[in-house]
């Protein structure tokens, strides 16, 4: 049985793993038997909505304008876009329509097909949102994201810009400038004190430190995601014992800086 105090923070990765493939999922539930609370930050929703539900969203309106199921497929797996895998996993494991090979589909069937494969993602986006918050035990909120907090919605026959843009005044109450101030120099000092060989987490560093002298005072959720698993370690301070992860060169400093252990995940 696992022991009372462990509380596991599951990051971004982790939830999109969770979602995109059996195996991972197996894998990731099977490591979970060891933690007795399992938890997740509003940040980390923030991030998902932005990569594992935009990707859905893409690939619907996209199959709306086309209405050919093949040639979007292919055009959406094939680019150079950083999602093109994540792409081939919701064609494969979450829309999964049989389609023969685009050189012997007809036009009556393609438009069949992504009607089809539209009204999956009419079922799956939402209920993705849904599934993030019952997934996981507790969902920490210390930042009071307003993007994180906004389910998807659909206008009359494509969904709207999943994260629209932060404007204090207009959409943004939130309070991430004066949390990154009020808990970030101790988690900096530590990894400055352990050299990490991270670019990424050294450009977060230099971004926070920006905020913490007040050369930046009002934070898009642009730069947000830039320092994401930054945040989302913070989220998760006081709250949680371990944080799992595949992403060890940022995690294991991230971890061990905010008073975690790490718990590193890798697939056969």
């Amino acid at each position: 049985m696992p022991s009372a105090d462990k509380r596991v923070l599951l990051e971004t990765t982790i939830q999109v793993d969770r979602c995109k493939m059996a195996m991972r999922r197996d894998r990731i539930d099977e490591m979970l038997k060891q933690f007795n609370i399992k938890v997740s930050t509003e940040f980390t929703l923030l991030e998902f909505k932005a990569v594992l539900i935009q990707e859905c969203i893409t690939i619907y309106n996209d199959l709306r304008q086309t209405k050919a199921y093949t040639s979007s497929r292919d055009r959406l797996v094939e680019s150079t876009h950083p999602q093109h895998r994540l792409r081939s996993a919701i064609f494969n494991n979450i829309i999964n329509v049989f389609a023969p090979s685009s050189f012997d589909v007809n036009p009556e069937l393609n438009r069949e097909l992504a009607e089809k494969a539209c009204a999956l993602l009419d079922v799956h986006i939402p209920r993705f949102y849904r599934w993030f918050k019952n997934s996981v035990d507790g969902l920490l909120t210390p930042i009071g994201c307003d993007r994180a907090q906004e389910a998807p919605t659909k206008k009359q026959v494509a969904y709207a810009a999943n994260l629209p843009i932060c404007k204090s005044g207009k959409n943004k109450t939130c309070c991430v400038e004066a949390f990154i101030q009020s808990r970030s120099s101790t988690v900096i000092q530590k990894i400055a004190a352990a050299p990490t060989d991270s670019e990424q987490l050294e450009r977060a560093i230099e971004f926070i430190e920006s905020v913490n002298s007040g050369a930046v005072t009002d934070i898009s959720h642009k730069q947000c995601r830039r320092v994401g698993d930054f945040l989302i370690s913070m989220e998760g301070q006081g709250g949680v014992t371990h944080a799992m992860s595949t992403n060890a060169r940022d995690w294991k400093p991230l971890s061990e800086a905010n008073g975690y252990e790490y718990v590193p995940v890798s697939y056969s």
